[in-house]
C-alpha cells in the first residue's frame, strides 16, 4: 500500500513538472526564411521582414535564424541564440543570451549583445555599432565592427579585420593587417604583422610583430616586445622592454630592463631600474638613466647625458656632448656623434 502511494505521488510530481515546463515555454525555432512570423510583415519581392517592437516579441528560449539573403528590420531583443546566414541582414539591435554566428557578408546595422555566449563572425561580416560577448569573440578575415568590442574572455580577429572603437578582453589578438582604431585593454595583447592600434594599450604582456604600429602609449606590467620594424608612436612603460632590429619607440621608454637590438631606437629618454643595453647601431634621442648596468656597443648613439651611478659619478656626457636634439621624436633622427668602443672606455672607465 505504501509503495502504491509512493508511486502515485511520484507520477503526480512528474506530471506537475511537465505542466510547468509547458507553461514556461520551450526552445522554438524562429526562422526568417519566408515563413510567417507573428508580429512581422513580410515583403517577398525583397525578402524583407518588418518587425515593429510594439507588435513583435520573441521568447527567451527562441533560436533565431535569418536565412541566406533575407533581411529583418526591427530589434530582436530576446532569444537563446541567433544565426545570420550568408548575406543575411538585421537593421536593429540583436540581444540574446547564448551564441551568435554571422555568415559571410552578414550584417547587423546596430548593436550585437550575447550575454553569456560566444560571437563568431565569418569573412566580411559586419556589425556597425558595439559588440558584447559574455565569453569570446572570434572573426574570420575582413570582419568589421563599427563600435567597440567587449568580451569577458578572448577576442581573436583574423587578417584584415577592422574594429573602429576600443577592444577589451582577457586576451586580444589581431592578425596581420588588422586595425583597431581605439584603445586596447587586456592581460595579453598581440598585434600581428602590419597591424595597427590607433589608441593606447594597457596589459601585462604586449607583443608587436614585424611592422606593426601602436599610435598611443603602451603600459605593460610584464613584457613589451617589438619585432623588426614595429613602432610605438608614443611612450612605452613596461617591466621588460625588448626592441628588435629596426623597432622604434618614438617617445620615452621606461622599465626595469630596456634592451635595444642592432638598429633599434628610442626617440625620447630611456630609464631603467637596472639595465640598459644598446646593441650595434642602436640609438637614443634623449638621455639614458640606468640603475645598475649600462652597455653600449659599436656605432650606437645617445643624444643626451647618461646617468650611470655605479661608474663613480651621477652623470656623464657622451663624447663631450650634452642634449644634442631635445626635440627628437624619430628613432632614425640624427641624435649624436657615434661612440666607438675605444672612446667609450676613455669616457666611462677613467
Amino acid at each position: 500500500m505504501k509503495q502504491s502511494q509512493s508511486q502515485s505521488q511520484w507520477k503526480r510530481w512528474v506530471i506537475a513538472c511537465m505542466l510547468l515546463l509547458t507553461a514556461t515555454g520551450h526552445a522554438a525555432a524562429v526562422e526568417f526564411d519566408g515563413s510567417t512570423i507573428t508580429g512581422c510583415t513580410f515583403t517577398s519581392s525583397d525578402k524583407t521582414y518588418n518587425c515593429p517592437s510594439s507588435s513583435y516579441t520573441s521568447a527567451a528560449a527562441d533560436i533565431i535564424t535569418i536565412a541566406d539573403g533575407y533581411s529583418v528590420v526591427g530589434n530582436l531583443n530576446q532569444g537563446a541564440s541567433a544565426r545570420l546566414l550568408g548575406n543575411a541582414s538585421l537593421t536593429g539591435d540583436l540581444t540574446v543570451t547564448g551564441a551568435v554566428t554571422m555568415g559571410v557578408e552578414a550584417e547587423i546595422d546596430g548593436n550585437l549583445t550575447s550575454d553569456d555566449g560566444t560571437v563568431t563572425l565569418d569573412s566580411y561580416a559586419r556589425v556597425t555599432k558595439d559588440l558584447y560577448a559574455g565569453t569570446t569573440v572570434t572573426s574570420a578575415d575582413h570582419a568589421y565592427v563599427g563600435g567597440k568590442v567587449t568580451a569577458l574572455e578572448t577576442v581573436t580577429m583574423a587578417a584584415s579585420s577592422h574594429v573602429v572603437g576600443n577592444v577589451t578582453g582577457t586576451t586580444v589578438k589581431m592578425a596581420a593587417n588588422g586595425i583597431i582604431g581605439g584603445d586596447v585593454t587586456a592581460t595579453t595583447v598581440s598585434l600581428a604583422a602590419n597591424g595597427t592600434i590607433g589608441g593606447a594599450v594597457t596589459g601585462t604582456t604586449v607583443s608587436l610583430a614585424a611592422n606593426a604600429t601602436v599610435k598611443g602609449p603602451i603600459t605593460a606590467t610584464g613584457t613589451l616586445s617589438l619585432a623588426a620594424g614595429a613602432t610605438v608612436e608614443a611612450a612605452a612603460d613596461a617591466t621588460t622592454i625588448d626592441i628588435a632590429a629596426g623597432g622604434c619607440v618614438e617617445g620615452d621608454a621606461n622599465g626595469t630592463t630596456v634592451t635595444l637590438a642592432a638598429g633599434a631606437g628610442v626617440g625620447g629618454n630611456v630609464e631603467a631600474d637596472t639595465t640598459v643595453t644598446l646593441a650595434q647601431g642602436a640609438s637614443v634621442g634623449g638621455t639614458v638613466k640606468a640603475g645598475t648596468t649600462f652597455t653600449m656597443t659599436d656605432d650606437s648613439t645617445v643624444g643626451g647625458q647618461v646617468t650611470f651611478p655605479t661608474v663613480g659619478g651621477p652623470t656623464y656626457e657622451v663624447n663631450g656632448y650634452g642634449l644634442v636634439d631635445a626635440a627628437a621624436t624619430s628613432c632614425l633622427g640624427d641624435v649624436s656623434q657615434t661612440i666607438m668602443k675605444r672612446q667609450w672606455r676613455q669616457t666611462f672607465m677613467r
